[in-house]
Formats: C-alpha cells, sequence, structure tokens
C-alpha cells in the first residue's frame, strides 16, 4: 500500500502533480484512467488524437515514448508540428535503439540523425541520453519565447 506522498513508485514525485494521459486507443485510455484511480494517483486519461486536436494543458514534463516514428509513417510533417504544440517546459522523446526482434540495424544513427534534421531551427536546448533498449532527447524549450502562442 502506498501513502498518499508516495502514491506513484515509479516517479516518486510530490502528492500535488497531475498525471495527463492521451492516446488514440479508447481502451488503453480506460484502462490508464483506471489503474491511476486504483493507485490514487491523481490523473486522466484521454482519447484524443494530438496531432488533430492540440493539447492546451501546461505541463512541467511530457513524455513522447517511441512515438515519433509510428507518427512519422501516417504523416512526415506530425512530428515536428506535435512537438512544437507541446505545452511543456521539458519534452522527453525516445526512439527505438533495437527491432523487437533485437536486432540493431543502424535504428540509433538513423533515428538521432532524422530527430536532430527535424528540429534544427528550433531554439530548444537538447540533451541525448543512449541506453540499451532506447535512444532518447530530453528538449527543454523557453516558456517565454515557446509558448507566446498559448
Amino acid at each position: 500500500m502506498w501513502t498518499e506522498s508516495a502514491c506513484d513508485p515509479w516517479m516518486p514525485l510530490a502528492a500535488q502533480v497531475t498525471y495527463y494521459a492521451y492516446d488514440i486507443y479508447q481502451d488503453m485510455m480506460a484502462f490508464i484512467q483506471e489503474f491511476m484511480g486504483i493507485l490514487g494517483i491523481d490523473g486522466h486519461a484521454e482519447t484524443r488524437d494530438v496531432t488533430q486536436s492540440p493539447l492546451t494543458q501546461q505541463a512541467d514534463m511530457a513524455l513522447m515514448l517511441k512515438t515519433l516514428p509510428c507518427l512519422e509513417q501516417i504523416d512526415k510533417t506530425a512530428s515536428l508540428r506535435l512537438l512544437e504544440a507541446i505545452y511543456a517546459t521539458h519534452v522527453l522523446v525516445s526512439f527505438p535503439a533495437q527491432s523487437l526482434c533485437g536486432r540493431k540495424k543502424g535504428m540509433v544513427e538513423n533515428y538521432e540523425q532524422r530527430f536532430l534534421d527535424l528540429i534544427q531551427a528550433k531554439p530548444w536546448i537538447v540533451q541525448k541520453f543512449t541506453f540499451a533498449t532506447e535512444l532518447a532527447f530530453l528538449i527543454t524549450k523557453q516558456p517565454d519565447k515557446d509558448f507566446a502562442e498559448h
């Protein structure tokens, strides 16, 4: 059993943190909403196509884990539009470092180059993190400049 101040065993954050989750799959969002309710996590899970329906919720951190490769299969311009539209100071973007079979196939190099090309004109601060199964980039936006249109 978790106490209210430590209700999230994966990310032990302050009790006043609210989680927002978005995905196009209704059953997944229903599961996440129920899961957060069972654990007593303050959160909202919503079925939403974030490429078509812009987010308005301000956040300190947004997680886009292995999302961009899927979006780009449908629309090559969706990734940058979404990254620009996210109203968060920090955005963690990740890419798979290997196939489901465990093969590397140059994925890290390809994803890294594609991502850096995608954001090259942005004034964002970007840090790279390499893990055994994932490549990640932490984008830090400047709220006074990057959130002007919100």
